[in-house]
């Protein structure tokens, strides 16, 4: 009885992962004349460099993309938070933070002045 209620609990959980992945929608970001499908929980940061941005994502290679920073955060959801003029961040990410920069992945990231660290 024990053995089966853990093998049920088990598929569960792989099923109900599946359906997580699935029900978040994909990003396409246009990059070296090509369109990758990214997953928004894949996105850890974002840099801006003028009218380009780095893209740093979780087991893959940066993108980088001609966007602006406020048109990358108008179609990415609500965890995103912008905390710099140059970058914006995704606050599922965050391994460590105070009132001046957050870490992800060991890179220091500097919150700006006007941009307030209470939405973290």
């Amino acid at each position: 009885m024990l053995l089966s209620s853990l093998k049920i609990f088990s598929v569960w959980r792989i099923e109900s992962k599946k359906n997580r992945e699935d029900s978040e929608e994909y990003l396409e970001i246009k990059s070296n004349k090509r369109i990758y499908r990214v997953l928004p929980s894949e996105i850890k940061f974002i840099e801006g460099m003028g009218n380009y941005l780095t893209t740093y994502l979780v087991n893959r290679k940066p993108l980088i993309v001609y966007m602006s920073l406020k048109e990358m955060k108008s179609i990415l959801p609500e965890k995103f938070v912008r905390i710099h003029k140059s970058f914006i961040i995704n606050k599922n990410l965050i391994d460590s933070y105070n009132n001046e920069s957050v870490e992800i992945d060991d890179r220091i990231i500097p919150i700006g002045k006007s941009f307030n660290g209470q939405e973290l």
